[in-house]
């Protein structure tokens, strides 16, 4: 695993030089981090710019390492995340245990060192973010689209079975069933209790696919909101158009976080959507 250890005043900073921070890498990440608390480091800032991807098992790594430097009188901060990954974390409610930083400068800020503390109103705490100012008709939709070389049944096979879906998405480490069906649904738990859920509210087979995201900390009930993940399929030339529609985010109190998470998200899931589908046989099943 690449890593980066750097000292700025008395902030020790980890940089994972790594695109995914996944349990293969678990070992020697925390290992390091142990020898720096050992050495007597008591405030450590994690630099996560260079990763794209974060699965549980580092959730709850980041999580052993909070525990680690608290029980030492110690903190831990990260920065640098990018918008998904932000997301990622805050899903699983780690947002409200570990400090969430878009800049190295402003958390170097609030652990007392650097230039940037000298600048009032620098602090720029992802969990803190305030709530979406976006009003009625500021939509915060993403919308995509890709023309993909197999047949519908195909797509419909790497949107629909969870095998696959584990390939262009992230699931929940408990999910049962092999593939979705109406009503079916995918929830992830927080650390504080609280959960996320994803549930199948449209299906036609092999035309459209909607899965409506729900948060149980968000202040509405359920039913007031109208957040989904649509996946759209049209007949083309012997091929398929993957249209993709997510949000709306406007009426969530970190919408604009979600919304931008989303863009990317967007794109990485349909180039891979289109990757596993044209490996299918035109039936939808593995050659």
């Amino acid at each position: 695993m690449q890593l980066a250890v750097e000292e700025w005043g008395d902030v020790k900073i980890l940089r994972v030089l790594e695109a995914k921070l996944t349990y293969p890498v678990l070992t020697p990440f925390f290992t390091e981090v142990r020898q720096q608390v050992a050495a007597g480091t008591r405030k450590l800032l994690i630099d996560l710019r260079e990763v794209s991807y974060i699965d549980s098992a580092s959730i709850g790594c980041l999580m052993d390492i909070h525990r680690l430097l608290q029980e030492k009188a110690g903190t831990v901060k990260l920065s640098g995340l990018q918008p998904r990954l932000a997301t990622m974390i805050a899903m699983t409610g780690v947002d409200k245990i570990i400090d969430l930083f878009r800049e190295e400068a402003d958390a170097l800020a609030v652990f007392g060192v650097g230039e940037a503390n000298a600048i009032p109103g620098r602090e720029q705490v992802l969990s803190r973010v305030p709530k979406s100012t976006a009003g009625a008709g500021s939509a915060l939709v993403v919308r995509t689209g890709i023309a993909i070389d197999a047949s519908p049944a195909a797509v419909w096979a790497v949107l629909t079975t969870l095998r696959f879906i584990g390939e262009w998405d992230d699931l929940p480490d408990e999910h049962s069933g092999e593939s979705l069906v109406l009503g079916s649904e995918l929830r992830w738990k927080r650390m504080d209790g609280a959960y996320t859920t994803l549930t199948v509210t449209g299906f036609e087979l092999r035309r459209r696919l909607r899965l409506s995201l729900y948060g149980s900390s968000w202040e509405l009930p359920r039913a007031s909101y109208d957040v989904a993940y649509t996946y759209s399929l049209a007949d083309r030339d012997g091929g398929t158009l993957l249209s993709i529609e997510i949000g709306d985010f406007a009426s969530l109190p970190h919408g604009r976080d979600f919304y931008e998470a989303s863009l990317e998200f967007g794109k990485t899931a349909s180039r891979r959507i289109k990757d596993l589908a044209e490996g299918l046989g035109k039936d939808g099943r593995s050659p």
